[in-house]
């Protein structure tokens, strides 16, 4: 779940700028922010592996490939676009989105630690700077992401009032993620055994990557509401 609300706000930041006036459609600026989320879902296959008492090696194995791919994200480009010419503007234009939304994931996570596959499967190297932090650094560096979830959570539902639109779980979601960072931080200056810590960090780390995937498309209509493009300055 490495920083996978700063992703989000990273597209929120963007206020629907970029090629989303141009396209004209919401379901876009929609796709843009959901896109900036998806990619982390691998994660879930990460963390499978660590319940089934795999090590950090084998955790990270699947982690930024398929979804980090810049073959799935063209792919995915092409089909939004022919989607949008053929069958439907607003559905199509939510696929483009997406993929802009990947994209700009893919290109945030190059610096970040271990590196992105973003030729994979044809290239299976990883590309990045590859640095990490030392002892518990390393910890607190991931548990800043329930802090990023919360500010993540907060900032739609913000924009929720901001628009007079209705929020759904985002304030419990916000609230539990604070939560989850203060007791994960507790956590990480006990110094626990890097094994102790993966498995811990991946049972806490699991529902709130679940929400931050879910709750953006159960709040849809919030971002639906946000004036794009052209629309700012009217």
């Amino acid at each position: 779940m490495v920083w996978t609300g700063l992703h989000g706000l990273i597209a929120f930041a963007t206020k629907g700028r970029t090629i989303v006036g141009e396209v004209g459609t919401r379901t876009v600026w929609f796709g843009i922010v959901w896109g900036s989320l998806i990619p982390d879902v691998d994660l879930l296959i990460s963390i499978i592996i660590i319940a089934a008492g795999g090590n950090m090696q084998q955790a990270l194995a699947p982690h930024r490939t398929l979804t980090h791919s810049f073959f799935t994200i063209l792919a995915l480009a092409l089909i939004g676009l022919l989607w949008k010419t053929a069958v439907s503007r607003s559905v199509g234009g939510g696929l483009f989105g997406v993929a802009i939304g990947m994209f700009a994931h893919v290109l945030f996570d190059l610096p970040y630690e271990v590196g992105v596959s973003f030729l994979w499967p044809l290239v299976f190297q990883r590309f990045g700077l590859f640095w990490s932090l030392p002892g518990i650094w390393a910890y607190l560096d991931q548990t800043v992401d329930f802090l990023f979830a919360a500010i993540f959570f907060y900032a739609l539902h913000s924009l929720a009032k901001k628009y007079h639109m209705r929020s759904r779980l985002l304030v419990p979601a916000a609230v539990a993620s604070i939560i989850a960072f203060l007791v994960m931080v507790a956590y990480d200056l006990t110094a626990p055994s890097a094994s102790q810590w993966l498995f811990v960090y991946a049972g806490v780390g699991l529902p709130f990557l679940l929400l931050i995937l879910f709750l953006p498309w159960l709040n849809r209509r919030i971002i639906y509401s946000i004036p794009v493009g052209r629309e700012h300055h009217v």
